[in-house]
């Protein structure tokens, strides 16, 4: 896949220096994918609008709204499958009401186990 994407944007590039109607006004640009399409930005515009130089990344980023429902796939994954990782960690608000009740009884199972010694934050 990545051959296949490196040849589109080779083919991309050379179009783009070839027309002068594509490059409009546009003396250096970066090429990148938007959305689904393959596009060039301007150089200055990069630089000025959609780069922070300082913090190294870009102003906006399209994937800070998945953000939350990674951090909640990925403890609800935890907390159904591994007992020993649920400590110190919080039930997302989406698990139901039953399973909190199971992962109290695991609490109580493992601290049975340990005699009480080993303390389980939920």
């Amino acid at each position: 896949m990545d051959r296949v994407r490196a040849t589109r944007f080779a083919v991309k590039c050379c179009q783009w220096l070839e027309n002068p109607e594509v490059r409009k006004d546009c003396t250096s640009a970066v090429i990148g994918i938007r959305g689904s399409g393959i596009v060039f930005t301007d150089s200055e515009k990069l630089e000025t609008q959609e780069t922070d130089f300082d913090a190294r990344r870009a102003k906006f980023v399209w994937w800070s709204g998945v953000k939350k429902l990674g951090n909640i796939l990925s403890k609800s994954h935890l907390i159904c499958n591994n007992v020993n990782s649920i400590g110190g960690r919080d039930i997302p608000d989406i698990v139901e009401e039953s399973e909190k009740e199971r992962i109290e009884a695991l609490e109580a199972q493992l601290a049975k186990q340990t005699n009480g010694k080993t303390k389980v934050r939920v």
